[in-house]
């Protein structure tokens, strides 16, 4: 007599103990929960910038709010997209951030809160056009959220939170660009 394949007794058929696995998380919900994280650290770090934040500006973010106080198509260092946005951030929430905490403080920093947000965004893309795979994406932001550069990025304005956001975005064109299929002239 042979003995059985299955060594569980009839008693202990799958039921609820022992189910099968579940499928993974759905693409709708690895989608959700990055979004979710993506929020939830901008909230952490506008809380953190309005009601905690011990530092007062850096010299480079004082130098750069120095710039956007005279706007110019180019600084002799540096483009002009940093002055830019804390010029935008002073004019729309100035008012806002001298309430809130006593200073320009707040206004300075929001573009650095909006590009991490950016960045984080642009990570999920990317890893999803490049892995295929929503779970990995929302793994790579969720990972991304525990490195110390891109936290400090979320919270000092200086040249890096614009400049990873735009080169993480050229990466997705790029990317995006080279995954299209090639069309010759004769097909028109």
């Amino acid at each position: 007599m042979l003995p059985a394949l299955n060594p569980l007794p009839a008693a202990l058929t799958p039921g609820p103990l022992l189910a099968p696995p579940r499928p993974g998380l759905s693409d709708r919900t690895c989608r959700r929960l990055a979004c979710g994280l993506i929020l939830l650290s901008v909230g952490f770090h506008l809380v953190y910038l309005a009601a905690g934040c011990p530092l007062d500006l850096s010299p480079d973010e004082a130098h750069y709010w120095q710039w956007s106080r005279h706007l110019a198509w180019s600084y002799y260092s540096k483009g002009p997209l940093v002055a830019w946005l804390i010029r935008l951030s002073c004019e729309l929430f100035g008012p806002l951030s001298e309430s809130l905490v006593g200073s320009p403080m707040l206004a300075v920093r929001l573009p650095a809160v909006a590009c991490h947000a950016a960045l984080l965004a642009g990570w999920y893309v990317l890893a999803h056009a490049t892995l295929r795979s929503h779970r990995a994406a929302l793994a790579t932001v969720a990972l991304t959220l525990t490195l110390p550069a891109v936290t400090a990025g979320a919270v000092l304005m200086t040249i890096d939170p614009p400049f990873l956001a735009c080169w993480c975005w050229a990466l997705v064109g790029v990317w995006r660009g080279l995954s299209m299929p090639v069309r010759s002239e004769e097909s028109g």
